[in-house]
């Protein structure tokens, strides 16, 4: 039922391990309710105390080795962690609480001061308290605690019994995983794809999990083909290193039959369509709050989150102003329906057995009493009724003549064939007024950049709503679950491009992209166009 590193796990010798684990978190006091921090790398024993804390009832924080571990231990109110030895030390000098080690070792083995070694601990040697009883966790209770975002701007992300059931087995439907399916995750377990669509799929589907070593395009053909890969999972731009890697020798006639994961753009979407074809892409959406969910299971719209898993919550696109950042309402005081092709605030329907459980719900929203959550992405819907993700609000850039969307620049220049990976953010004017929309972007091996390809991609943008500054930059940083990060290259600032990496502004007076010169930077930054 799970392999890694060339290993194949049983049914039984799982179910072991996790009985032993929950043994050992009772003899360490864990109860029922607890919230128990979870700081590990990708590895068997990461699963398996995620699973034994669910089996007692405890709540998972599934921390993550690049985040913050202080934060992230205080917004998930974790009161103790168990670790890897790799971030064992790390955890206990950040947080300050118990951090318990599993995993990795033997009984010899010495840990660091004020690190408690679980391995030591003797399953048959606990005694098990009189309130034990395994799983019972009822639908509404919350399960597992996950982050999203960096520094100030980490998120908590709640999940309950119900929403891990409802993706597991919704992710088990759409892709129509069944035992003869083997899902290959190199997602970190403290991913949310990774816990709700590969493991949860994995279970629902009664598939088999086989855990990646490492994400290495030099391994990943040789582990598909050995642990008999039919659906590979990702997240964001995991497969850009695979699908720009030289063709391999086991990427002939290929077994995988099925991409699924979240966040992939939609360039990088087109790519690996055609070149691990007849293999296609299923991509989810699901909002951090709330149980919104999304999926495109035909998959033939690259770049689309497709339409309202079945079971998950209603959704409804309203009128959203991105400067007063606030929902539009109508003449009799209720928020408007956005019409297709309108871009708006996705709104999940809170449950009536949810209300007065959660903060930040909306009443009143479209009709007395009802209650609708705010998910902070701005979608639209096409004429098919098919949701696009237009923008995470944070990411939503700042001008002085208005607002700019970031998605959607991200999403056209990924439509030209020399360009691997698109970012779009803001840069502050030197008054810190406002911001100067820029994009960057990384080139494919053999490709080059012309301002001509740039006006091409951006047409139908509109001059409000391209980018002011394109650079190429030799690397688009990535966080260790491949989401590409604005924040270095919004710390660079504005840069004169050099030969291999060009850069050029917006000319409004001549309507296209000119070199960008230190002049030019000059001005925009002191807020002229």
């Amino acid at each position: 039922v799970l392999l890694f590193e060339d290993r194949a796990h049983t049914q039984g010798a799982v179910k072991e391990r996790v009985d032993n684990v929950v043994r050992g978190l009772l003899e360490i006091g864990v109860r029922q309710g607890e919230h128990v921090g979870v700081l590990m790398q990708t590895r068997p024993s990461a699963l398996t105390v995620v699973a034994a804390l669910s089996r007692l009832g405890a709540v998972a924080v599934l921390m993550r080795p690049d985040g913050d571990p202080q934060r992230e231990a205080e917004l998930g109110r974790a009161g103790r962690i168990i670790s890897d030895p790799q971030n064992a030390e790390a955890a206990r000098d950040a947080t300050g609480v118990q951090v318990y080690v599993l995993g990795g070792g033997g009984k010899d083995r010495t840990l660091a001061r004020g690190l408690i070694d679980m391995e030591r601990i003797d399953p048959d040697a606990v005694h098990v308290p009189a309130w034990y009883v395994p799983n019972p966790g009822l639908a509404g209770d919350l399960a597992f605690i996950l982050f999203t975002g960096t520094g100030d701007r980490t998120l908590a992300n709640r999940i309950t019994n119900r929403r891990w059931a409802l993706s597991a087995f919704g992710t088990a439907s759409s892709a129509s995983l069944g035992s003869s399916d083997t899902i290959y995750s190199a997602q970190p377990a403290y991913h949310p794809s990774a816990l709700l669509m590969s493991v949860g799929g994995a279970i629902a589907g009664g598939s088999r999990l086989a855990v990646a070593s490492e994400w290495d395009p030099e391994i990943f053909w040789d582990e598909v083909r050995r642990y008999g890969a039919t659906v590979v999972s990702y997240t964001w731009a995991m497969l850009d290193e695979i699908a720009e890697a030289p063709p391999h020798p086991g990427e002939q006639h290929h077994p995988v039959r099925l991409f699924m994961g979240s966040g992939m753009p939609a360039g990088l979407w087109r790519r690996v369509s055609r070149r691990f074809a007849p293999a296609r892409v299923l991509e989810f959406y699901a909002s951090t709050e709330g149980d919104a969910v999304l999926v495109n299971i035909p998959g033939t719209k690259p770049g689309c989150k497709g339409r309202p898993l079945p079971g998950s919550a209603e959704v409804r696109i309203a009128r959203w102003d991105p400067v007063n950042r606030r929902l539009v309402e109508g003449d009799d005081g209720f928020a408007v329906a956005c019409p297709k092709h309108e871009t708006g605030m996705l709104l999940a329907r809170v449950r009536r057995d949810q209300i007065g459980s959660g903060d930040g719900f909306l009443r009143g929203v479209f009709e007395p009493a009802d209650a609708w959550l705010e998910t902070g992405d701005l979608f639209r819907r096409d004429i098919d009724g098919d949701f696009w993700l237009v923008d995470h609000v944070p990411s939503l850039i700042r001008t002085a003549g208005g607002v700019v969307a970031s998605g959607p620049i991200q999403d056209a220049l990924g439509t030209l064939d020399a360009v691997a990976l698109a970012v779009a953010y803001g840069v502050r004017t030197n008054d810190g007024s406002s911001s100067v929309p820029c994009a960057a972007v990384t080139l494919r091996d053999g490709y080059e950049l012309a301002p001509a390809d740039l006006e091409a991609a951006l047409v139908d943008l509109g001059d409000d709503g391209i980018p002011w500054v394109i650079r190429v930059v030799e690397e688009i940083p990535l966080t260790t679950w491949y989401r590409p990060m604005t924040a270095p290259l919004r710390t660079e600032g504005l840069k004169v491009g050099g030969k291999a990496t060009p850069a050029w502004y917006w000319d409004p007076k001549k309507g296209g992209y000119r070199t960008l010169s230190k002049a030019a930077v000059e001005r925009l930054l002191a807020g002229k166009a």
